[in-house]
């Protein structure tokens, strides 16, 4: 143990009068005789006064500063663009500007913009299509067979150049396809790199750049001006109400929603009349493009209106396409006609295209024909087939 004293040779005590008192020089000389005798910061040992040395604590860990990172030059120019038709992409480049011990520069060096231009004229080749045809007669697969080329869009990597056989049930990758190729026949993203890139609404692909509410380009909201205002009027004495101004809509305005919590005839359901008997069934069988058996999986109620979705079981007639599962809209929230998840029923519904041509859906009346699938609707509804006037040849 390190210590100060010694048990063998304790400190003489002085009394309390002034001769038994210790002069400075005297503690000086203690302290010097202890040091020899006794071993100051010594270890207890075999040998009185050997000295253990005990190594120094580690200085503190010191921050290890991160080495400094590059810095980017100024954007070049905008290169042409990669097509003379239609869509394509211009690229930029610029320069990391770093000394030898700093790191490189985070980002990335090229940037893409979708640039488009006049449309192609009729009968243009697609510019898929094209690169598809550039293969056309070569040979290819280590052999000496020659093929024509299509796009092939079942493949997985939809930035790759994938080709199918004409007259064959086979498709070869030649690769990667030109950059600003379209990712699908009906997507607007393009490909860049191998990768399909979203357009942001800055024109630039891949930046992730969308519209705020009020329609301006990455603003974060800041330009909006949110507008609520409510109406509340009187009946009028004459009880006539004609048309009334509720509220003025700014121009521009966008995300307009408009609720209405009057209790009038507007918002109460009636009573259900569903469409049943010999003669509605041949009327609505005629009339409708659409008639099948169907189960009710889900339903939810869409603002005013009730979307069910189906799945097709059994078609009777149909004037366009009808694929497994459907959506059918009813225009009411009231429930009629009567579906209940999980059942199956006989359905005549019409297809719905509005004014702008945004909608397509088919379409069952709140009077329409839906009646519970049985044999005998089975039956009754195979009948009612004959009894629909023939189109007349041209």
């Amino acid at each position: 143990m390190t210590g100060w004293g010694c048990r063998d040779n304790p400190v003489p005590h002085g009394g309390p009068h002034g001769a038994g008192r210790w002069r400075p020089w005297r503690w000086l000389l203690l302290l010097a005789w202890l040091s020899l005798g006794c071993g100051v910061g010594t270890a207890k040992g075999s040998t009185l006064g050997t000295p253990v040395w005990v190594p120094e604590p580690p200085a503190p860990a010191r921050h290890r500063r991160q080495p400094a990172r590059g810095t980017w030059g100024p954007w070049g120019p905008w290169s042409s663009c990669s097509s003379t038709c239609g869509d394509g992409v211009a690229l930029r480049t610029r320069r990391c500007l770093r000394s030898a011990e700093e790191e490189p520069c985070t980002g990335d060096p090229r940037q893409y913009r979708l640039c488009q231009l006049q449309g192609c004229p009729g009968g243009s080749v697609p510019f898929r299509a094209m690169q598809c045809s550039l293969y056309d007669n070569k040979p290819v697969l280590g052999t000496p067979a020659r093929y024509r080329w299509v796009p092939f869009h079942g493949a997985p990597n939809v930035c790759d150049l994938n080709c199918l056989a004409v007259g064959h049930n086979f498709y070869y990758t030649f690769g990667r396809v030109l950059d600003g190729t379209r990712c699908g026949p009906d997507s607007p993203d393009l490909c860049v790199g191998g990768r399909c890139l979203s357009v942001g609404c800055d024109g630039i692909l891949g930046s992730g750049t969308r519209p705020d509410a009020c329609g301006q380009c990455g603003s974060g909201h800041d330009t909006c001006l949110f507008v609520h205002r409510l109406f509340q009027g009187a009946d009028p004495s004459s009880g006539y109400f004609g048309y009334m101004n509720v509220t003025k809509i700014p121009a521009g305005a966008t995300h307009i929603k408009v609720t209405d919590k009057s209790r009038n005839y507007l918002g109460r359901c009636g009573r259900c009349r569903p469409a049943k008997g010999r003669s509605q069934r041949i009327r609505h069988f005629c009339q409708s493009d659409f008639v099948f058996q169907g189960r009710i999986l889900a339903r939810r109620l869409v603002g005013q209106e009730t979307r069910y979705e189906v799945e097709v079981k059994t078609p009777y007639r149909h004037h366009f396409p009808l694929v497994t599962r459907e959506y059918v809209w009813v225009p009411n929230a009231c429930g009629c006609p009567p579906l209940r998840e999980g059942g199956e029923y006989l359905l005549m519904a019409r297809r719905h295209v509005n004014y702008e041509r945004t909608l397509n859906r088919i379409l069952l009346q709140d009077d329409g024909y839906a009646r519970p699938w049985t044999p005998r609707e089975d039956r009754l509804v195979r009948e009612a087939a004959r009894h629909c006037p023939q189109p007349r040849p041209p």
